[in-house]
């Protein structure tokens, strides 16, 4: 494969120490590439614009090449991989931005006024390591925020730790092309809260159905279960199958740990990798 002209020969010391580190700063810098490209992509959802994803698919084709070259080669990451992540990614942001202007439509007809604000102008950090997806903030009523991503899976080491600062935001909805977060020391109002109560439901108590946990609740397409037992990916799919939901977030408050799934697929083999 051929070198961009900016490729330099890495010299990699011997020790293991060493080597982690100089794989860990490739892997940083691949991340960081495609997350340009990826903000590119974004801002073309949100604009409504013509799709500049050819020439966003060259950049992170140029993004795959630094990093092999960085690695010597030493990744099963293809350029392909890159391909397809991008397409996918692509796909993902018109149907965050779609399903974002259906849903302040749906908001004002129960007189709540909801402003999409442009990519990248996240004004509450959600505190949850979201991979490789640039969101965006929904203002309501000029006077609150939610955090908007692409549907993903997550993780926290920061959830319901009221003594801490940053706490990890409330997943407050998700659906096949959405997962809206919001801080817990935010107050939209009563008229939001009636308006989501109408289109997403009560949230529905279901501890009864889990032996020996703190709590499970049912609310805005996702399932909480918070417990101290572990739970497998195979039971986390069929969690999901048995209440419908598109999201479920399994935690242990006691030590502030959380994992969020999902049941939309990894954007390829990109995620693994970085």
């Amino acid at each position: 494969m051929a070198r961009p002209p900016e490729y330099m020969e890495q010299h990699i010391a011997g020790s293991p120490q060493d080597m982690a580190s100089y794989v860990s700063n490739c892997k940083a810098e691949l991340k960081d590439c495609i997350m340009e490209v990826f903000a590119a992509i974004s801002q073309d959802a949100y604009s409504g614009r013509g799709s500049s994803l050819p020439d966003l698919i060259q950049r992170g084709i140029l993004c795959h090449e630094r990093y092999f070259n960085s690695m010597k080669g030493a990744t099963n990451l293809s350029a392909g991989d890159i391909r397809s992540a991008i397409i996918a990614e692509a796909e993902r942001q018109q149907n965050l931005y779609m399903a974002l202007r259906d849903m302040a439509a749906q908001f004002a007809g129960h007189g709540v006024k909801l402003e999409i604000l442009p990519p990248g102008e996240v004004y509450s950090d959600p505190v949850w390591n979201i991979p490789l997806s640039v969101g965006t903030t929904v203002r309501v009523e000029s006077r609150t925020y939610i955090t908007a991503f692409c549907p993903s899976a997550a993780a926290t080491n920061d959830y319901m730790a009221p003594r801490q600062d940053p706490v990890a935001a409330r997943l407050i909805y998700m659906d096949k092309s959405m997962m809206l977060f919001m801080q817990h020391d935010q107050d939209p109002g009563e008229t939001f809260a009636a308006a989501c109560t109408s289109l997403w439901g009560q949230p529905v108590d279901v501890l009864s159905d889990f032996g020996g946990a703190w709590a499970a609740q049912l609310s805005g397409g996702v399932l909480l279960l918070d417990t101290a037992e572990s739970v497998s990916d195979e039971e986390v799919g069929r969690l999901m199958q048995k209440y419908g939901v598109h999201g479920v977030i399994v935690a242990n408050s006691g030590n502030f740990i959380a994992r969020l799934y999902t049941t939309q697929k990894s954007i390829s083999r990109l995620e693994n990798e970085v």
